[in-house]
């Protein structure tokens, strides 16, 4: 209900810009994590700061906003799970 007079008083004070569609952003995100981690990472980061900040701004969800969270979610489980196989191959070589 609260969220209903908050959108509400926002389009009577004029202020009903649209949000920003952040999908692109996340799929640009994504596509650099299967290039280069850090760089989709570091892009996933910066755009999901802005996507938060606009949020807290307007109110109003952006378009993408669940995408970049689940990108950043996947994007540190996967790697870490990742080294843990590796360590896991390495001590079963090894004989540990």
């Amino acid at each position: 209900m609260q969220e209903q007079a908050d959108q509400a008083q926002l389009v009577e004070d004029g202020d009903n810009e649209q949000p920003t569609d952040y999908v692109y952003y996340a799929k640009l995100a994504l596509g650099l994590y299967f290039v280069l981690w850090v760089p989709g990472f570091l892009i996933n980061a910066v755009y999901l700061a802005q996507a938060l900040g606009e949020e807290r701004r307007t109110g109003i969800t952006p378009p993408g906003r669940n995408f970049l969270i689940y990108l950043l979610i996947g994007g540190m489980v996967i790697p870490v799970l990742g080294l843990c196989v590796l360590v896991i191959i390495s001590m079963a070589q090894v004989g540990i």
